[in-house]
């Protein structure tokens, strides 16, 4: 490196490493970007020997994991707005805002008339709006950030809720279920973060000022799309977004007496504590198998390919089942005996026809390799995914995922009693009583105790969630929350400071997992105090399998074929109801799904206010055009709306809600109260509407809310604030109910 002595800058964030070093003139001359994964130290050996760090530099510090290397550079930590201000004003003089969109935070730093520091925000502990969401969401849809092909190609993208990462997984399992694409389903994600930075920092009042945006996510193209969209002509995209923070630090920092050895940036103080359960991750009472099959490989598609019975040059008489999870895709193929032949599983990655397309691409390949052929009798399809791929596939039945888990457990052990299955993006908790469902209970909108967090640290730590289950086995872990992703996630922070190694992190993370499961999905119903049978493709984390058996003191049993048990179960019940049915041919279209072109398009049912989102299916050789996505329950060929008699009682309720207050006659000239409908209208609208009515006003309720709504809550402050900027010659926008002609 050239100007030495130099300069340099280095932000150490929740999830990355920023370090710059800077010329003689102020600009960057060097940096370095990097994902610290758990292993901060790690990260700054690396950034000091990219930058030529050397005695006599100017060192500067700043960000949130910061502190204790400056104990080690003997520095004082610089604050982190005063680093980005005087960088951004140097760059955009006219600046008063700067947005700054880090990995694990979100902050606004306003700024007064001389460009000094007026007021700040910042997000709370989710994690909603900053960058490690669009990370957790990028892995589930197979998503890389610089992909062209990702930018500006989406008018109008689907509405994806952003609020939480566990409402968005939901929405787009819907997406994926309406056929959306990859590019409009990240579209749509951007869309709705840049909403939620807006409600998070703004909380309703008007971005009307030049604003620099800054942090890693200032990388992002769509993310700027929507945000320039929305502020058009406000927004300034400083030169190294990514670096300000950094860049501000160097130009703070001063020369440390002398440069920490290797083993004392490695060095953790030791004023900082870590409480460890009092026992390791081991089995001591459950047999876990070793999976052994008489062949399995992974094809270059990424499939996950176990032979366990198929002689070459026979043919395969099966029943198939497959199990469209959010995260993963499985398949089975059983023969009439119910004996597991095949399977094969693979990622979903935001692609339901398109994994099962992949899926079948590799059951030919295996077809040719094994010089014989597959003769499928009957197909049923489960999961999130089950309507449309069942559709796709000429399925003969689509199951819930209940029904799967248990035919497939009750077939491995027919006297399981309790059942837990932790999936990608749900948990599941069974009861079974003579082998069949006595009851059943999933997580609700909590992932905290799913296999996707479970993969989302793993990748931040540096491993492989393939990898956890050996890295993590005999370790004794530190006590974690179990209550919510975004507390794990700090604590695993907070061990990782306090000296702990990423594999102790990773056994906290697992023991608060299966706590979060227990209390949040099992609770007060019943468990067997002898044995439990554990599947999903978690089963094979063997030291997740040892937390469960450290918490309850139970055998834990564990299917060799753990992870595909809802598609082996589900083929099961295919060849139960082909049975049954005393069916002839199946409907199955066949294996050569991947070889057609399959074209969904999306209609809109009006016959109700639900204006479901309909998709259809053209498949090329297939007749007629599946569809899917009715609300009601009605089948395509209805042409009304179906009522489901299990809602009597709720429009009944709905009636009477609206009714129940009349009885009070007012003029029809009298004054309007209006109220919106929402929250606890739902419950006192009747009152408000006989005390309103006595008192002789006319009592008016909003509409339902609209899309037109929806996009304007945001962006509205409360009525007593709009209210000083209301005039009657304004237009009364949506869901305002401020003025009226009558008040």
């Amino acid at each position: 490196m050239k100007d030495r002595p130099g300069r340099i800058g280095i932000d150490i964030g929740a999830v990355s490493l920023k370090a710059v070093r800077l010329d003689g003139e102020g600009r960057v001359a060097g940096s370095y970007y990097a994902r610290h994964r758990g292993d901060p130290a790690k990260a700054l050996e690396a950034a000091l020997g990219e930058l030529a760090v050397t005695a006599g530099d100017a060192v500067g510090f700043c960000g949130a994991n910061a502190a204790r290397f400056c104990e080690s550079f003997e520095l004082p930590r610089q604050d982190l707005a005063a680093c980005q201000i005087p960088v951004v004003r140097a760059e955009f003089p006219e600046v008063a805002n700067i947005i700054d969109i880090g990995g694990g935070s979100l902050t606004l730093v306003e700024l007064d008339a001389s460009g000094h520091f007026q007021n700040y925000a910042t997000n709370s502990m989710c994690a909603a709006g900053t960058g490690s969401f669009l990370d957790e969401q990028a892995a589930r849809l197979g998503i890389e950030y610089d992909d062209p092909t990702l930018v500006g190609q989406v008018a109008e993208p689907p509405s994806i809720a952003t609020r939480c990462a566990v409402f968005a997984k939901s929405d787009l399992i819907h997406r994926q279920q309406e056929g959306c694409s990859k590019a409009a389903m990240w579209s749509g994600l951007c869309r709705g973060m840049t909403r939620t930075i807006i409600g998070t920092l703004l909380r309703a009042k008007p971005l009307d000022k030049p604003t620099a945006i800054i942090g890693g996510v200032a990388l992002n193209k769509e993310v700027l799309r929507w945000l320039s969209a929305a502020y058009a002509g406000l927004l300034r995209i400083p030169a190294h977004p990514h670096l300000t923070s950094a860049i501000g630090a160097a130009t703070r920092g001063s020369v440390p007496k002398r440069l920490p050895s290797r083993e004392a940036i490695h060095k953790i103080a030791t004023s900082r504590n870590v409480e460890y359960h009092d026992w390791p991750l081991t089995l001591d009472r459950s047999q876990y198998p070793d999976f052994a099959t008489d062949e399995s490989y992974v094809d270059q598609d990424g499939n996950e390919v176990r032979v366990l019975s198929w002689p070459s040059g026979q043919t395969l008489r099966t029943y198939l089942g497959i199990d469209i999870g959010s995260t993963s895709t499985k398949l089975a193929f059983i023969d009439e005996k119910d004996n597991l032949k095949v399977d094969i599983y693979r990622k979903t990655a935001g692609d339901p026809i398109g994994a099962t397309q992949k899926l079948f691409r590799a059951l030919r390949e295996l077809e040719r390799r094994k010089g014989g052929r597959v003769e499928v009798l009957g197909a049923a399809t489960t999961g999130s995914g089950r309507k449309i791929v069942g559709e796709v596939i000429g399925a003969d039945s689509i199951i819930n995922e209940i029904s799967a888990h248990v035919a497939g457990a009750t077939y491995t052990d027919p006297e399981v009693d309790t059942i837990f299955e932790i999936g990608g993006q749900d948990s599941k908790y069974m009861h079974v009583v003579d082998g069949h469902i006595r009851d059943a209970n999933m997580n609700y909108v909590c992932a905290a105790g799913t296999g996707s967090f479970i993969e989302e640290l793993a990748n931040k730590l540096g491993y492989k969630v393939a990898d956890v289950g050996a890295a993590v086995l005999g370790v004794k872990p530190p006590r974690a929350t179990d209550r919510c992703t975004v507390f794990m996630e700090q604590d695993v922070i907070r061990f990782i400071e306090g000296g702990a190694t990423r594999e102790e992190a990773l056994a906290a993370v697992l023991v608060a997992i299966a706590r979060n499961y227990l209390n949040k999905v099992v609770g007060n119903r019943h468990r067997s105090r002898k044995r439990i049978m554990f599947q999903g493709a978690t089963a094979r984390n063997k030291a997740l399998v040892a937390a469960f058996e450290r918490l309850l003191d139970v055998e834990v049993v564990v299917s060799p074929y753990c992870h595909v048990m809802g598609a082996f179960g589900v083929a099961r019940l295919a060849r139960q109801g082909m049975e049954e049915r005393g069916a002839g041919k199946s409907r199955f279209h066949g294996l050569n799904l991947e070889s057609r072109k399959v074209t969904l398009r999306k209609e809109t049912c009006n016959l109700c206010q639900n204006c479901c989102s309909i998709t259809f299916a053209e498949i090329e050789g297939v007749e007629g055009t599946p569809s899917w996505g009715y609300m009601c329950g009605r089948d395509p060929a209805e042409h009304k709306v179906r009522k489901n008699p299990h809602e009597r009682m709720l429009r009944l309720r709905q009636r009477l809600w609206r009714e129940a207050g009349a009885g009070v006659k007012v003029a029809d000239d009298a004054r309007v109260i209006g109220i919106p409908q929402a929250l606890l209208t739902h419950t006192y609208y009747p009152m408000w509407q006989r005390f309103f009515n006595t008192l002789g006003f006319r009592v008016q309720l909003s509409g339902p809310t609209t899309d037109e709504i929806r996009e304007l809550g945001p962006t509205r402050p409360s009525c007593g604030e709009h209210a000083t900027s209301c005039s009657s010659s304004a237009p009364r926008s949506a869901g305002c109910w401020t003025r009226r002609k009558t008040t």
